[in-house]
């Protein structure tokens, strides 16, 4: 147990000690390795990138609508991107670790035991989000397409570069959304936030819940919005409960 926690604490010198020349140095270092861990990822990535296309094009095949190109580099450009999407999604364990090793010096040698779980939760909390804005992005389309329905003679010719970065906002929103447990508890380890400061500020956060929710969920009906609204109360409450947990 001991050599574990000498392994997570990584003997990180005092930053208080710190020059920012050395902050600096740091922050490139671990650049470098995120930079060369996504490179690999995405080179592995780029023999799956017809599955990952496939798999976002779902959503329009139900409707029957065709993706366009108005540029002859716009397949090269979208094979990359998706090749790097899935290069990030194979090495992002890599990618957390990393930002936690970097900002770990800011908090106690106690809190730095929270290393592992801290990448495992954020890693499972980002899949959480990105799935369910996945299953969401169909009812935004479904929305968007219902708009033109009463045009007579227009034809919906979605450009690909501009499908894919919709898309991928989306999902990218939600992973984000769902990190929220993660930052928060964070920011309780750098005194930045309390578990009695959240509950004072719960009923702003439920508003600006509610307005988050509107956005990112546009939809024919009611209820897909108020459901994301109540997933984000939810790690909203989670949140609470973890901050409570580590400073009991």
């Amino acid at each position: 147990m001991a050599s574990m926690r000498n392994i997570l604490a990584l003997n990180d010198p005092d930053p208080k000690e710190m020059t920012i020349v050395e902050h600096l140095e740091e922050l490139r270092r671990r650049l470098i390795i995120c930079i060369a861990t996504v490179t690999g990822g995405s080179a592995v990535g780029w023999f799956f990138k017809d599955w990952l296309f496939g798999v976002l094009d779902a959503p329009l095949r139900q409707y029957h609508i065709s993706l366009i190109v108005t540029k002859v580099t716009d397949f090269f450009v979208i094979n990359l991107l998706l090749s790097v999407a899935i290069g990030i999604a194979l090495v992002l364990p890599v990618l957390l670790y990393q930002t936690w090793m970097f900002i770990a010096p800011a908090v106690d040698l106690k809190a730095r035991r929270y290393t592992v779980p801290f990448v495992l939760v954020g890693i499972v909390l980002f899949a959480i989000g990105a799935v369910i804005g996945y299953l969401i992005f169909p009812r935004v389309v479904g929305f968007l397409v219902g708009q033109g329905s009463d045009l007579v003679g227009v034809k919906l010719l979605p450009t690909l570069p501009d499908y894919i970065k919709q898309f991928a906002l989306v999902i990218i929103i939600f992973g984000l959304v769902f990190e929220l447990p993660v930052v928060l508890t964070f920011l309780s380890m750098l005194g930045v936030v309390s578990s009695h400061f959240l509950r004072s500020k719960r009923r702003y956060a439920w508003m600006l819940g509610l307005i988050v929710a509107m956005i990112i969920t546009p939809g024919a009906d009611p209820f897909t919005p108020f459901i994301t609204w109540a997933v984000v109360n939810l790690l909203y409450e989670v949140s609470i409960l973890s901050v409570r947990l580590l400073h009991r």
